[in-house]
């Protein structure tokens, strides 16, 4: 019997120690997020009140607004927020000084301004284009109060941002001193794992285990990635000296990590195709990529992220990319019975493995040089690694239609029905159509924020009518708004709820109106959640009716952009930066997954697209640096004649993308071959011991990727649509 009841605590203790150690991993950092954010946002409510503000909730809801689970995020979001918020007061004074008791004019300026930052925001990301916003809509939530008591504006100016200076003070002290959550740990992790899984990806897609889907669908995973690191790097600068000290690393890493990627997309793509035409240039080089394989399997078998790894297989992919000019050589000449219409098939396949070896050896070495304590910056080199957004002047111009159109008949109405509650639903209206106007998604985000502030204002009733009457003292006041704020902070730890976790904590914060004089009338409270509500849902309307973001119109647009792209990089004289095609492919494709997200078919057109624009925009790209590095004394009796032709067939390639139809991509066909016999005529006339002649074959091993890359059947070149929009009918 005692030996039972011991085995029988044993289990119990067993068991309770399985359950401890599960909630510590699953549920731990929820409840200690929640009890940072109720701590801040007590905190910010008794300083307000000891000081004596007279709108104390606007503190409490600074933190609610700023708060986040990564304490990076809090110090960038907080940041922005207070110069936007500086920007804002500046601009208040100044709007309502100069229309002090004409509304119209008032809600006139209000709206253009708002509508202005949000145009400049759509040309930024993250926090950054969150204070273009603040700075817009800080107008409206102090302006508009102040319109209604123009003598008094600079004291409601002041009193809101001492209010959000509170709020960001003490979300930032919480989130950065209780149980931090770095985002520089996170990034550090993050990027030690797309290491380990690029490694092995390279390694499957050498070996060909995988097929051509399979390697766009990781492909497409690395591509959301590059743009998920990119926003996690530029928030761990605001962690300290050592996110500082990263992030122009970081950003190198990135580059060179997409710039590997890209390469071995398009060289599984060559080498599908190469398979799928039982070519013998295929066969041929089949040695080749066992060899590279077998390199990469060794490397890819250490399975350490670390420093030294990375340099130790950086240093090996330098040796065999050293060596490997002289294996395709060996392979050539050992390959007799390769066929006159396989040799270039070959030559272009063996340049784009030299290609990729190269990039991958820069892309370890990158990582190896993370952890160097020599901070040695090159300033130029930080510029070129950036990450370059994709920008368009039109999505900007109809972002800020929407918001000026929105805000201004949202403000006719308030003038002329001269509702009581109009205050509120003219702010909040503006507050609404900022915040979704860069949004892929604005009437969604819209109705979702209604349906939140539904919430809050059934919570909030419930607060104010029953609990807060009975409040006395500002302990219990604590203690009675723990529950109303633990609901939404818990959801807020979940990712999929998060946004509506807090906006409901937002609108719970103003509906209660918890201030130093408190209220507690229940026809003001109805009155003003009516307005709120209705306020949230009214955007939804006009961005619905405004060029709604998923009209087909608009989409196509996203279609045209990705053209454009090509068109940049094949129109262009001299090779741009590398990593601006990359950065700016990438973004777009982000933004496309987001806008298509319940749109397959278009999704997988665009994606098809954007690999199109890697492949081909990163050979132009080679191709004119070849180009560059072609002797001089070659532009004798044969360069004239071959130049143009490689000049012709880029056009051609422009052309395709302006408007990509069967005959103009048969019309890219035959130039490119035409550039590739002029070329060769050029090789044939230059002796075998000359540079220029090694310099003339780089290039026409280029072409010939290029010509692959026109008769691949899996691009969107190959299946051209004859009622393609041209570039200028649309942009």
């Amino acid at each position: 019997m005692p030996h039972t009841r011991t085995r029988l605590l044993s289990t119990l203790g067993s068991e309770l120690s399985i359950a401890l150690w599960d909630w510590r991993r699953d549920d731990m950092k929820g409840w200690l997020y929640v009890a940072k954010v109720l701590t801040a946002a007590f905190v910010a409510l008794g300083v307000s009140t000891l000081l004596d503000l007279p709108t104390a909730k606007t503190a409490m809801t600074t933190v609610f607004i700023v708060m986040h689970p990564q304490s990076g995020a809090v110090l960038a979001k907080s940041f922005y927020r207070l110069i936007g918020t500086l920007i804002g007061f500046l601009a208040t004074v100044t709007v309502v000084g100069a229309f002090p008791q004409q509304p119209l004019l008032f809600i006139f300026a209000l709206a253009f301004w708002v509508s202005l930052c949000a145009a400049f925001a759509k040309f930024n990301r993250g926090f950054r284009s969150y204070g273009f916003l603040i700075s817009g809509y800080t107008v409206a939530l102090a302006g508009i109060p102040a319109s209604q008591h123009p003598e008094a504006t600079f004291l409601i100016a002041m009193t809101r941002v001492t209010g959000i200076a509170i709020g960001v003070l003490c979300a930032t002290a919480v989130s950065a001193l209780i149980f931090p959550d770095r985002v520089s740990s996170r990034l550090s992790a993050s990027n030690k794992q797309r290491y380990v899984d690029f490694l092995n990806f390279v390694v499957q897609a050498l070996i060909g285990k995988d097929g051509a889907s399979a390697a766009s669908r990781e492909q497409l995973r690395f591509f959301s990635d590059a743009v998920a690191f990119e926003m996690n790097r530029t928030l761990a600068a605001f962690e300290g000296a050592q996110g500082r000290h990263w992030s122009g690393r970081l950003s190198k890493i990135n580059a060179a990590f997409m710039k590997a990627s890209s390469r071995l997309n398009a060289f599984c793509r060559m080498r599908a195709y190469l398979e799928a035409s039982r070519s013998d240039a295929y066969r041929a080089i089949g040695p080749l990529l066992q060899e590279t394989a077998a390199w990469m399997t060794r490397a890819e078998s250490l399975r350490d992220a670390s420093p030294n790894t990375a340099k130790r297989i950086a240093d090996d992919l330098h040796r065999y990319a050293d060596a490997l000019p002289g294996m395709i050589e060996a392979t050539r000449r050992g390959s007799d019975k390769l066929a006159d219409f396989s040799a270039p098939e070959f030559e272009a396949t063996a340049r784009a493995l030299q290609y990729l070896v190269a990039d991958l050896a820069a892309y370890f070495s990158e990582y190896a040089r993370l952890d160097d304590r020599k901070d040695v910056h090159d300033r130029q080199a930080d510029r070129v690694a950036r990450f370059p957004h994709h920008n368009s002047y039109t999505d900007a111009l109809i972002a800020s239609a929407r918001v000026f159109i929105t805000i201004f008949a949202c403000g006719f109405f308030w003038v002329a029905s001269a509702w009581p509650s109009g205050v509120d639903f003219l702010l909040n209206a503006a507050v609404t159509s900022a915040l979704i106007s860069g949004l892929p998604h604005p009437v969604k985000a819209s109705i979702n924020l209604g349906i939140s502030t539904v919430f809050s204002a059934i919570f909030g009733f419930v607060f104010i009518a029953y609990v807060e009457p009975r409040v006395d003292g500002i302990l219990i006041l604590w203690i009675s708004l723990a529950p109303f704020l633990a609901i939404g902070a818990w959801f807020a730890t979940k990712p999929k709820y998060f946004r509506q976790a807090c906006d409901y904590l937002i609108f719970f914060s103003l509906l209660v109106n918890i201030d130093t004089l408190g209220t507690y009338e229940q026809t003001t409270f109805l009155n003003e959640g009516i307005a709120f509500v209705f306020s949230n849902f009214v955007p939804a309307l006009f961005f619905a009716l405004i060029m709604p973001p998923t009209s087909r119109w608009l989409k196509n647009r996203h279609l045209v952009r990705m053209r454009e792209l090509i068109l940049h990089v094949a129109s262009r004289p001299t090779a741009g930066p590398r990593t601006t095609l990359e950065g700016q492919a990438r973004d777009l494709t982000f933004q496309i997954q987001q806008l298509f997200a319940d749109s397959p078919v278009e999704r997988q057109e665009a994606i098809r697209w954007a690999y199109a624009i890697l492949q081909i925009g990163n050979t132009l790209i080679d191709l004119q640096n070849a180009l560059a590095l072609v002797p001089s004394t070659s532009v004798a009796s044969p360069a004239p004649t071959w130049r143009l032709a490689i000049l012709r067939a880029r056009s051609s390639i422009a052309a395709l993308t302006e408007k990509p139809t069967a005959s103009r991509l048969e019309v890219a066909r035959d130039l490119t071959r035409q550039a590739i016999t002029g070329i060769e005529a050029a090789v044939d006339a230059c002796p075998p011991s000359k540079e220029r002649r090694q310099s003339l074959l780089h290039v026409l091993s280029l072409l010939n990727i290029v010509d692959i890359t026109l008769l691949d059947a899996e691009l969107p070149f190959a299946d051209a649509d004859v009622d393609a929009t041209p570039l200028d009918k649309i942009t």
